[in-house]
């Protein structure tokens, strides 16, 4: 066992890993670690290495460790004498049958709350919408985390979350923007002395499930000319007909986070000609009868920073899977446009004639990866 790394990271949007009745009262630790996983398996299969499809438990997909193929695997290095007992790059981190995760993650709250009083949803509905986006409460604070293993499964741990930090984030929902955070310098110190970059490794062919050769990383930073610039943004300014949400939202302003995401979705999904009712529906998702569709497109909420300007970080996963292969080309591309237009962020964000600055930056998830790793003291590891 190494030496345990403990951090405190502060939330920028509120952080959900589960809870009842819409309240997350305390922090499930496996819901921490079933988003460091997901990320994991994507950042894994991007590098070349394999990673199963955990939710699939048939015998032919599962990785389940057979210690007798390990024991007779006795001269190869670790990963290969693994890999050789059946188990994936991701599950020899994360576990799988017979063989257990390789760290603990403890997870405790500090100072901070609820990022808004009860356990009613805010519903977002932008004009030409029935329904709209319904975000829960969360929370908003300190987290403390402490990693405790070998030293090796810590070091990849820790990569991660600087990876996470700058492009991603903790917990569910991130679909709506949520678990994003922050580290200050002295825990990314701590992090940058731990951390264990993986090179990428060969290549293995793409599919449908999360790979960071399919991701398109952006963020979008501003200065508005004005300070209430967010309360015009479509599907924020109908809740002032709701005063407690109205006060809730008018709250999280001032402490610098705006949920701009569903004006964004919005126009991306219902402002644009898509190929197909079929094709949106993929990249945006549906939840219709036993039809149940994550979005691959998720923007973050507006973040205000120290100096007054204000970022939105969000993530495309554009898989070449069945479903769009038909149109991948033209979708993709057309995606890539939306997300490189300028004049769409000012309008969607209502900054039209008042923004003093405004910086997009795509990359694609390798580029992404590789210049966290290059940030880090003493390079790749």
């Amino acid at each position: 066992m190494a030496e345990p790394l403990t951090l405190k990271l502060q939330t920028l949007t509120p952080l959900w890993t589960g809870g009842l009745d819409g309240k997350m009262e305390h922090i499930h630790a496996a819901g921490l670690i079933g988003s460091l996983r997901w990320w994991y398996e994507a950042l894994v299969r991007g590098l070349g290495g394999q990673a199963c499809d955990p939710t699939d438990h048939s015998t032919e997909h599962a990785c389940n460790f057979d210690a007798e193929q390990y024991e007779k695997a006795a001269g190869l290095p670790q990963r290969a004498r693994l890999r050789a007992a059946g188990l994936c790059d991701a599950c020899q981190l994360f576990g799988a049958t017979g063989w257990r995760r390789r760290f603990r993650l403890d997870a405790m709250m500090g100072q901070g709350a609820a990022a808004w009083p009860g356990d009613q949803p805010i519903n977002l509905r932008p004009h030409d919408r029935t329904r709209g986006w319904y975000l829960q409460p969360g929370w908003m604070g300190e987290l403390a985390l402490t990693l405790i293993g070998e030293e090796q499964a810590i070091g990849q741990v820790a990569a991660l979350l600087l990876f996470l930090e700058q492009w991603g984030g903790l917990g569910a929902k991130q679909q709506f923007g949520y678990g994003a955070f922050r580290l200050d310098l002295q825990e990314q110190a701590a992090l940058n002395r731990r951390a264990s970059f993986m090179l990428p490794g060969g290549q293995q062919p793409r599919g449908a499930l999360p790979d960071l050769r399919d991701f398109t990383f952006f963020q979008v930073r501003f200065r508005p000319a004005r300070p209430e610039w967010w309360a015009q943004v479509d599907g924020i300014r109908q809740v002032r007909q709701r005063p407690d949400q109205w006060q809730s939202l008018t709250r999280l302003a001032q402490q610098g986070a705006v949920p701009v995401n569903a004006a964004l979705k919005n126009h991306w999904r219902y402002g644009q000609p898509w190929p197909s009712r079929e094709i949106e529906a993929w990249l945006f998702g549906i939840l219709r009868g036993d039809i149940r569709l994550r979005s691959k497109v998720n923007p973050g909420w507006a973040v205000r920073a120290a100096d007054g300007s204000w970022h939105i970080t969000g993530w495309a996963w554009l898989p070449r899977d069945a479903e769009s292969r038909p149109h991948y080309d033209a979708v993709v591309g057309q995606m890539c446009r939306l997300l490189g237009e300028r004049a769409g962020w000012q309008s969607t964000l209502n900054l039209v004639g008042a923004v003093q600055s405004l910086e997009i930056t795509l990359t694609n998830g390798l580029d992404a990866w590789n210049a966290v790793a290059r940030q880090v003291s003493g390079g790749i590891g």
